[in-house]
Formats: structure tokens, sequence, C-alpha cells
């Protein structure tokens, strides 16, 4: 039952802090990228602001130069891009630069799930990222 009870605590409080952004007036997506082997898949193209949050270890997520936004700008990042880790259960924030692509990747995982949502963003040459852990009582 306890179980159960922090479950919904932690998916209401997720639910909370993602609303604030959610109702903003610059709003420019949102979605989920599911994955059932290790790879990697597009997120969103920039200039936006990204929130993501996992309930699961073993994301990262990284900046490419965009083309089409898709996948396919994503295939074929060597392993040593630079990447800032999705750690589960905390929101993370992701500024993405006009021109580029947020890819996730994911290594030694079966099956993983990333929530995001966006907003429009500063058009700056560099990622940046923080991240904020989800209050429990």
């Amino acid at each position: 039952m306890t179980t159960r009870l922090n479950g919904l605590l932690v998916v209401l409080g997720l639910a909370g802090h993602l609303a604030g952004c959610a109702t903003s007036p610059t709003l420019a997506g949102r979605g989920t990228v599911f994955s059932s082997a290790p790879g990697t898949r597009a997120i969103v193209a920039g200039p936006v602001d990204v929130h993501a949050y996992s309930g699961f270890g073993g994301g990262e997520i990284y900046l490419v130069n965009a083309s089409t936004g898709s996948d396919s700008d994503c295939a074929g990042t060597p392993a040593q891009t630079f990447a800032v880790s999705v750690p589960h259960d905390k929101v993370i924030s992701v500024s993405v630069p006009v021109g580029r692509t947020a890819c996730l990747r994911t290594r030694d995982v079966k099956g993983y799930e990333l929530l995001w949502h966006a907003r429009a963003g500063q058009e700056s040459g560099t990622l940046v990222s923080n991240g904020s852990a989800l209050a429990r009582k």
C-alpha cells in the first residue's frame, strides 16, 4: 500500500511541476519517446528549452546538428558526444539552440520512456542543463 501511495504522490508531484510550464503561452510541444532497445532517437529540434523526466535510469540527452529534426539526425553519432544523463525520478532542463536537435541515447536498457515538454527557447550556442528532484514527504 505504501509503495502504491508513494507512486501516486510522485505522479501527482510531477504533474504539478510540469503544469506550470505546460500552461505557458510559449509551449512549443510535448511528447513521449519510447525505446524498447538500446539506441538513439530524436526528441525535438531547437530553439527550445526542454523539460524531461524518466522513471528509469539509463538515458542521456545530447545535441546534434539538425537537418530533418527526425531520428536520422541522431543516427551514426559517435558515442563520445557530450551528453547529459537523465537520472531516474528527476526533471531536467536542457536548452536546445537553433539549428540543433536534441537526441535521446539509451544503453544497456531493455525498455525506456522519456516524457518531455518544450517552450520556445533562447538562441544560445551551447548545451545547458539543470535538474531538480521531485519533492517527497
